[in-house]
Parts: structure tokens; sequence; C-alpha cells
């Protein structure tokens, strides 16, 4: 038997940049679990659907970490 060896190109649509190793590491898309080239790894480049979800949540998530309300005992009287 001979093993095949899978050539994994870029996901994006207009795209068929063949992928080595490296590029497979570095340019999976964290939101949406897809392999990118170098030029479309960043989820703005790719218009990644799944982006918009996860920034939301960002956002909400660093607005309660900035909320002068709730860290009101944190602030010092001088």
């Amino acid at each position: 038997m001979t093993s095949k060896k899978i050539k994994k190109i870029c996901n994006y649509d207009d795209c068929n940049k063949k992928l080595n190793p490296t590029i497979c590491m570095i340019g999976k898309c964290k939101y949406c679990e897809y392999i990118y080239c170098s030029n479309h790894r960043l989820p703005e480049n790719h218009n990644c659907v799944n982006q918009e979800g996860c920034n939301k949540r960002d956002y909400d998530i660093n607005s309660k970490k900035n909320n002068i309300a709730t860290n009101r005992s944190k602030i010092q009287k001088i």
C-alpha cells in the first residue's frame, strides 16, 4: 500500500494556494476552525462568519471588567 499525501489548500473561495505544514499550524482560524494561507489567515481577510459573535462576547466581557460601578470598591480615595 502506498500512502497518499493529502494536499492542503487555502479554504478561501478564490484562493488555491497550497499550504505547507507551518502555515497549517498558524493559519487555522480560531473562530471557524478552517485553515487559510498567510494572506487570508486573519478573520478580517476571509470574512469569518463566526467573528461577529466572538467580538460581541469579548466586548461584553471587557465592558463588565471596565464597568466603574462594579469596580468602585477597587478605587481608593486619596
